[in-house]
């Protein structure tokens, strides 16, 4: 992945930043991890539009950040959010059957 390739748009003059030209299904290189790096810790949020990334990858990731946190799931959600994995989160307030999606 180049670097030469990712641009940082900031979102706001409070936090936020879209990347641009980086392709998340790559491993970044060195030079372009230190760019997310960066950018993360001068904006606080990065958004990436239309990524396709499976759950191992969207993992992966998050990894270059630092190590991925486990989370607890409620026995009522625990079935139904397994195919997420343990390291992620399910934040829904749309429920389908008394359960959230």
């Amino acid at each position: 992945m180049a670097d030469a390739m990712m641009e940082v748009v900031p979102l706001s003059d409070a936090l936020g930043a879209e990347i641009r030209g980086v392709d998340l299904r790559d491993s970044p290189d060195g030079e372009t991890r230190r760019s997310l790096e960066d950018a993360w810790r001068r904006h606080v949020v990065l958004l990436f539009r239309d990524q396709e990334l499976d759950i191992g990858r969207q993992t992966a990731f998050a990894a270059i950040f630092g190590e991925v946190g486990r989370h607890f799931r409620p026995k009522e959600i625990r079935n139904e959010a397994e195919e997420l994995g343990p390291n992620v989160m399910l934040v829904s307030n749309v429920h389908e059957n008394g359960k959230p999606i």
